[in-house]
């Protein structure tokens, strides 16, 4: 299993590990995809065939790519080198080439002055709790099943535009709702100027 340890804001070492069964994102020179982890070790990594409705992005021997992946801390990012892939590219192996990184969207500011705005999740009608750059708190029905590790694209109020993210954290909101914590996979520029 790939593991790291980190430091994260409460000073106490967090494991990060790269699960197998836990779909992850892979992005390369063609674009990105996701797919699931079938083995984990310290060295190596094999990825399973694209998951439905996913591009099934095709990566060439030696080509650089990177890795995310939701962790309950954060966004998982990792650089792999890809060893080795089936004609079909149902099964990829790549190396790690660097150390796991973690991105925490509670690091940065948020704009509470959204709050209670409507957003979409997935086509789904939601209310936004907290924004920032790096990710959003929303609520949504309680009838709507997401849950932590999906991946999501959100549509977000007052102009800001639309991205997509991984859902870190589903727990039950207030009243009938469920809260997401998502994080986006690139910050918000807009959000991020604003703060600055």
């Amino acid at each position: 299993m790939a593991v790291a340890s980190l430091l994260h804001r409460s000073k106490s070492p967090v494991k990060l590990a790269l699960k197998e069964g836990q779909v992850v994102r892979i992005i390369g020179r063609g674009g990105a995809g996701r797919r699931p982890i079938l083995k984990s070790t310290l060295k190596t990594v094999v990825l399973g065939e694209a998951v439905p409705g996913s591009r099934n992005v095709r990566f060439g021997v030696g080509q650089s790519a990177s890795i995310q992946a939701a962790d309950r801390h954060g966004l998982i990012h990792l650089r792999v080198n890809v060893l080795a892939h089936n004609e079909e590219q149902t099964c990829i192996v790549v190396r790690p080439e660097g150390p796991i990184r973690l991105t925490d969207r509670r690091s940065d500011s948020r704009r509470l002055d959204l709050a209670h705005e409507i957003a979409f999740v997935n086509g789904i009608e939601s209310w936004v709790m907290n924004l920032s750059a790096g990710g959003a708190r929303v609520c949504i029905p309680e009838t709507e099943e997401l849950r932590t590790g999906d991946f999501v694209k959100i549509s977000l109020p007052q102009g800001l535009g639309a991205t997509e993210g991984w859902v870190l954290e589903s727990v039950p909101g207030p009243g009938a709702d469920h809260a997401l914590r998502i994080q986006f996979v690139a910050p918000l520029k807009r959000l991020a100027q604003s703060a600055s």
